[in-house]
């Protein structure tokens, strides 16, 4: 899991889900089955850490909207489309949590969010 395989079986399963708008109802649930069938594909699905971590969609959230802190922003990039409000959610066990600690995963997050979109551009111009 540690060379990127989840991330780009994920991005390959995806692909033609996030061409369109996201359906809201749906959207989150959509994501969680590409996630699980990106595990199998990727050979992640029997990985302890790699169950650990799920998707979420959080809707009307923008890639900017990430406050520190101490009120400064992240990341300030215009909102793309609707999958801009994609998280990773990770659980870690002890003693991991006391190293990725929410402040850390919200940074986490605010990169895995760039470098997600910065991907979807990436298949929408191939």
């Amino acid at each position: 899991m540690a060379r990127g395989e989840l991330y780009h079986a994920l991005l390959e399963s995806a692909g033609p889900l996030l061409s369109l708008p996201p359906r809201p109802a749906t959207a989150e649930a959509d994501l969680q089955a590409h996630l699980s069938a990106a595990r199998v594909r990727s050979g992640t699905h029997e990985d302890k850490l790699g169950t650990r971590v799920s998707i979420m969609l959080v809707e009307g959230c923008s890639v900017d909207s990430d406050a520190a802190s101490d009120g400064t922003s992240v990341l300030r990039l215009p909102s793309l489309d609707g999958w801009d409000g994609v998280y990773l959610k990770y659980s870690p066990d002890w003693p991991l949590q006391l190293l990725l600690t929410p402040e850390a995963m919200r940074v986490y997050n605010a990169i895995f969010r760039y470098l997600f979109r910065l991907r979807r551009l990436h298949m929408a111009l191939d």
